[in-house]
């Protein structure tokens, strides 16, 4: 059958030919929403990732606040057990006994905050 004077090949080629452009305007706007896919989705890593660092410097400022707060008390202790030492024989045995519990607890303690510090950071 012909067409308005057409021949059937050429209604074909013309058929043939907006389907090609449809097909390439299809595939032209699958990849623009490929690309705002990925750039949704590297933003959205990019908040994440901010969110963790903010998180992850709020609880290195907790720690450091409470660690601050531990290095005083024990500077405190520190005082104490000076002034035990100072004072007559019978207490200084007792100073150093306790001098000697402490110090490596001190150090446990800033070693443990410094390396959680460090994995904060």
């Amino acid at each position: 059958m012909i067409l308005h004077g057409a021949a059937p090949d050429s209604r074909l080629d013309v058929e043939e030919n907006e389907l090609s452009r449809r097909a390439e305007a299809l595939a032209a706007a699958a990849e623009m929403v490929k690309v705002d896919i990925q750039r949704t989705e590297a933003e959205q890593t990019r908040l994440r990732d901010e969110v963790e660092q903010r998180r992850r410097a709020e609880v290195a400022a907790e720690v450091l606040k409470h660690a601050e707060a531990i290095d005083s008390l024990f500077a405190q202790a520190a005082m104490h057990l000076a002034a035990l030492d100072q004072s007559d024989g019978v207490l200084q045995p007792v100073a150093s006994i306790i001098s000697a519990s402490i110090t490596p607890l001190r150090r446990i303690i800033s070693v443990i905050t410094s390396a959680f510090l460090l994995a904060c950071a």
